[in-house]
């Protein structure tokens, strides 16, 4: 059969990987040489920037003065800090079930109930699957704008939402520069969260930040927050840079290692509300240093997407899911396994999309909507490279 994995096929794999042909679906763009100087003059105090303020203010800037910022270690802490915060009185939270575990997380860690909702044929929520979930006991509706491009639905549920006095939060993780009627995304809803770590449009070891237009949470908190030091973020770099670098062995070895992770199964995962880490001076920089290219790497991935298009336009068997209003952090595709096996063995590193919620661990139990489009789809999805360094070398 095409679609199975054959002992030649491993073979041909491998032998492109290790002729540094193998183009990973992820690659680091941060310079170690001045990375490795930053943290010397920062752990020497001979650098006495606060990265931190510098990072807010930059951040204030782009969002407009209507808007707070907040820093955090990460997209899904941000979005637990925002619960938290919320002090929520109606226990559900309703979120699409084509999303990662990234999302449910949070809502857990605080004995929230979530319930899924379907998503439309961009994989963002559906209104029309929102509206039927929502009940006199719905709290808040997260809208994710999956791979960068705008949840289409977004004013609706945001309209029909503050109606019934219900929280819209949008999920930005993978949307970081999106624009939507020259208005940011971020800032259609009164609360967002974004992340700028592994995959994100801004790709660092780790980060996030809140944007909450004033006055709508007062006096806003963290709990209790552990600080490291500059070595423990220098190292998480270093292994950050091996990981996603182009070098085959490190390649195999995130090969293996992942392969390895995705066939191990838990039945029950505990979700243990962890200690939450501040976000350190040396992360700040290195957000602050990706996040002031955006516009730069944005044209670029715009240029890979335009690529895509025209190489899989002339194949009708393949779909294209990321089309208009994208930043096109994720090129989202549908077909079969035959098409995707031939781009791996072209030497085109793929990555598969999510296993629905509703179908993982024991989430089964949460209430659901009739998830019609996710369970049609999500099987046959991937995504394609559009890192901003592949320009030149796929085209």
């Amino acid at each position: 059969m095409k679609n199975k994995i054959t002992i030649k096929d491993r073979y041909e794999f491998l032998k492109i990987i290790l002729c540094g042909k193998f183009k990973p679906f992820l690659k680091n763009e941060i310079d170690e040489n001045i990375v490795s100087e930053v943290f010397y003059k920062l752990k020497k105090n001979l650098d006495k920037n606060n990265y931190k303020q510098k990072l807010i203010n930059y951040l204030k800037k782009y969002y407009g003065s209507n808007n707070e910022v907040y820093l955090t270690s990460s997209g899904r802490n941000a979005l637990f800090f925002i619960l938290s915060n919320l002090k929520l009185r109606k226990k559900e939270v309703l979120i699409p079930s084509y999303s990662c575990l990234g999302l449910i997380e949070p809502v857990l860690n605080k004995e929230l109930r979530p319930v899924f909702v379907d998503i439309d044929d961009n994989l963002n929520p559906s209104f029309k699957s929102i509206k039927k979930s929502i009940s006199n006991r719905t709290g808040v509706v997260i809208i994710p704008h999956i791979g960068g491009t705008f949840a289409r639905d977004t004013k609706k549920i945001i309209e029909y939402c503050k109606k019934r006095k219900i929280i819209v939060i949008e999920d930005c993780c993978q949307a970081f520069g999106l624009e939507y009627k020259k208005k940011k995304i971020g800032t259609f809803a009164d609360i967002s969260f974004f992340s700028s770590g592994i995959g994100k449009p801004v790709f660092t070891p780790e980060g996030g930040w809140i944007v909450i237009k004033k006055g709508i949470i007062k006096n806003f908190s963290f709990s209790e927050l552990e600080h490291e030091n500059y070595d423990e973020v220098y190292r998480r770099f270093s292994d950050f840079n091996k990981k996603f670098s182009n070098n085959p062995f490190h390649v195999l070895k995130r090969q293996i290692v992942d392969r390895l992770k995705s066939i191990s199964k838990k039945n029950n995962p505990s979700f243990v509300n962890k200690k939450k880490k501040d976000l350190n001076n040396l992360s700040a920089y290195l957000i602050l240093d990706q996040i002031k290219k955006h516009k730069e790497n944005l044209t670029k991935r715009s240029k890979m997407a335009n690529y895509w298009n025209k190489f899989i336009h002339i194949n009708k068997n393949i779909k294209i899911i990321t089309k208009n209003n994208s930043i096109y952090n994720k090129f989202f595709i549908y077909s079969d396994k035959v098409h995707k096996k031939a781009f791996l063995l072209s030497g085109v590193e793929v990555e598969n999309g999510y296993v629905p919620l509703h179908l993982r661990y024991d989430f089964k139990k949460f209430i659901k909507t009739d998830l019609t489009n996710t369970n049609k789809i999500w099987e046959k999805i991937y995504s394609l490279p559009t890192r901003p360094s592949y320009t030149n070398n796929l085209t």
